[in-house]
């Protein structure tokens, strides 16, 4: 398996979320063409599906999945069900079907990330957000709803891209995804407190396009990850 310094690339977002700067380079370890090896292709969602919620209670997961069973209602699995099935036809349809799975699991993170600073917020803050924005999610129940179905479908991407395309390893792309996203949150919330002052500071405003061009191009690196490839720590 490919090994890229994991390290490097934290430094590199560390300092554009101190400074404001626009560079980051996570250094290619092979051609950037879109990979489509199937490693099974016996492997389909329903299947994946139907193992995963019926694993051992041992088998990792098994919180997610109980709580899944727990909070979420059969017809509110069923919708995450069948959304994973229309998903899977549509990839499966097109080109470069690992790369729609990848970005798909990235917009996850990001709406996790997104929707879990909202909750974060006081309560005040949080009551006038809904008010102003009514596509926001409306309560604290429904959000932490929302979350779960969110990890639970994600959970399941990540298991089928992993049986089906072996795209799965110790601290890889998903891994360093996770980790950016990470240090966007403080700077999400800001900006969620930002909208609510309805102001546009020229500071906090370049210093977000300084993050989203940098977001934009680690997604961009990491749909060229070969699958199976890991990112090691370097050693202080």
């Amino acid at each position: 398996m490919d090994s890229i310094p994991f390290m490097i690339l934290t430094a590199l977002l560390l300092t554009v979320f101190v400074l404001g700067g626009v560079v980051l380079v996570l250094r290619r370890q092979r051609d950037q063409r879109p990979y489509t090896t199937v490693k099974d292709p016996d492997v389909t969602m329903a299947r994946v599906w139907a193992e995963w919620m019926e694993a051992d209670l041992a088998s990792s997961h098994h919180k997610l999945r109980a709580e899944a069973r727990r909070i979420l209602a059969s017809h509110q699995r069923q919708a995450i069900y069948d959304d994973l099935l229309t998903f899977e036809e549509k990839i499966l349809g097109g080109q470069y079907p690992l790369t729609k799975l990848r970005q798909e699991m990235m917009a996850s993170v990001d709406r996790r990330m997104i929707n879990v600073e909202i909750l974060r917020l006081p309560e005040d803050d949080k009551s006038r957000l809904r008010r102003e924005q009514p596509e926001v999610i409306q309560t604290d129940n429904h959000a932490r709803e929302y979350i779960l179905a969110n990890e639970l479908r994600l959970a399941l991407l990540r298991e089928y891209a992993a049986r089906r395309y072996g795209d799965r390893a110790e601290n890889d792309w998903l891994y360093v995804y996770e980790r950016a996203a990470q240090y966007k949150r403080r700077l999400t919330k800001a900006r969620i407190l930002q909208g609510l002052a309805a102001s546009e500071e020229g500071d906090e405003d370049s210093r977000q396009q300084a993050i989203d061009v940098v977001d934009r191009q680690l997604q961009i690196r990491l749909l060229q990850v070969p699958p199976g490839t890991t990112f090691k720590q370097d050693d202080p």
